[in-house]
């Protein structure tokens, strides 16, 4: 659903839909989509339902653990009869059976003995992945370079700006000032979770960040914007969800004990000043000579 209005995939996910999506939502519901989300699948158990489909069009399984979990039938060391009783059933119904694996090793994927192989993988550059087709009996046939829309749970072409399907929606690089397209940019990858490092308070205000630019939001672009209020009353001048830049610990630790230095010695405060000890080690000295004089 996400991938079809442009929606952000961590809003609908909560519930939150527009009007524009409540509406895709319903068209969905009518779609001859049928959705089978229980936990114990077994492959046999797929081949026994499905010829029962009518119109059957394509067959996804949604997902082979390559992990083995007791609970999971689909998973570990049972996954190489399962790939053959659903090589099976396409060869039966003649229709394609998509299988989706959450491993990329060569020697689970030489287990499984599928007819093709749709292999993605991270590139250097992090706006890339690439998609490599590799055939049983002829190897890799072809290669293509994607761009991954976490955001949407979707994969676009190289180049391609996502579209602003939802009632006008358009893309976050199209709306706000430069520093807010490109710190939206740069927080895609926390916003949809597939990096982590971020406070939960940050990535949420990042988050609405990216909802507000996609949205053409400006009144809550200007409530993002806008400074807070410090405890002591004074505009912070900082961004909400950021925090002003803190001293190292060890410069502060200096500063503190220096000013208590200054106040034992009677140096005014203000400044923060005090003599260096060879100075006041002459001025001892100076002191018992003119005292003995």
């Amino acid at each position: 659903m996400s991938a079809e209005t442009g929606g952000d995939y961590p809003r609908l996910k909560q519930g939150r839909l527009t009007e524009h999506e409540q509406q895709v939502a319903q068209q969905l519901v009518h779609a001859p989509l049928m959705i089978d989300d229980g936990s114990d699948l077994t492959a046999e158990a797929i081949a026994d339902t499905a010829p029962h489909v009518g119109d059957l069009a394509l067959l996804v399984v949604d997902r082979l653990q390559a992990a083995h979990n007791p609970r999971l039938p689909l998973s570990g060391n049972r996954l190489p009869d399962a790939s053959q009783v659903l090589a099976g059933l396409a060869r039966t119904l003649h229709v394609p059976v998509l299988a989706i694996v959450d491993s990329d090793d060569p020697t689970l994927l030489a287990l499984l003995d599928v007819d093709l192989v749709v292999t993605l993988a991270p590139t250097e550059e992090p706006a890339r992945v690439q998609a490599t087709v590799a055939e049983r009996d002829f190897g890799t046939i072809g290669s293509a370079y994607l761009q991954p829309d976490l955001l949407h749970a979707r994969f676009l072409d190289v180049g391609t700006v996502p579209d602003g399907r939802a009632g006008g929606e358009e893309s976050a690089l199209s709306r706000g000032s430069a520093v807010e397209r490109e710190l939206a940019e740069a927080a895609l990858p926390y916003t949809s979770g597939a990096m982590q490092g971020l406070s939960a308070s940050l990535t949420h205000v990042l988050a609405a960040l990216r909802t507000a630019l996609a949205g053409g939001d400006h009144e809550a672009l200007a409530e993002l914007g806008a400074p807070r209020r410090g405890s002591c009353g004074g505009a912070t001048g900082h961004r909400r969800g950021t925090s002003p830049r803190r001293r190292p610990a060890r410069v502060q630790r200096r500063r503190v004990s220096g000013r208590h230095r200054a106040a034992r010695c009677g140096c005014p405060a203000g400044r923060g000043q005090r003599a260096s000890p060879g100075r006041r080690r002459r001025g001892r000295r100076r002191g018992r000579s003119g005292a003995g004089g």
